[in-house]
């Protein structure tokens, strides 16, 4: 049986777990479905083979990288050249379901643009390069 995106969170902390049901209910809602491949240590979210999210369980916190602009307003959001996505240049981190809640506006938004085909960040490969120098 193929390993589940619920199996990677299995062992986290409550809290976490229940910041995670948050999050993946939202993506779902917005038409992403998730999948994990068991060699990664993330959780991928597509809508229309397009990547809108990518969820890292972490033992303190979650990072959920997002389909959202490179210069979006949101103090919510940080640079996530070290996740090395190249449709995903911003992340945020959720420690419990409140904060969770609070990326939901977040969320809506990046399904949006990729379901909409308005979403057209697409890192280079120098743009990774020039960051590890």
């Amino acid at each position: 049986m193929p390993r589940q995106p619920a199996d990677l969170v299995k062992t986290l902390r409550k809290v976490l777990r229940e910041a995670f049901e948050v999050v993946n209910a939202a993506l779902e809602d917005c038409g992403a479905a998730a999948a994990h491949d068991v060699k990664t240590i993330y959780i991928s979210y597509m809508v229309e083979e397009q990547m809108v999210a990518a969820i890292y369980p972490r033992s303190q916190e979650i990072e959920i990288a997002l389909a959202l602009p490179e210069d979006h307003p949101s103090s919510l959001l940080r640079d996530a050249t070290h996740l090395t996505w190249r449709t995903l240049p911003v992340s945020t981190v959720v420690v419990d379901s409140e904060g969770a809640r609070s990326i939901l506006g977040l969320i809506e938004e990046a399904s949006l643009r990729v379901a909409s085909g308005t979403h057209h960040v697409h890192r280079d490969n120098e743009h990774f390069a020039a960051r590890r120098r």
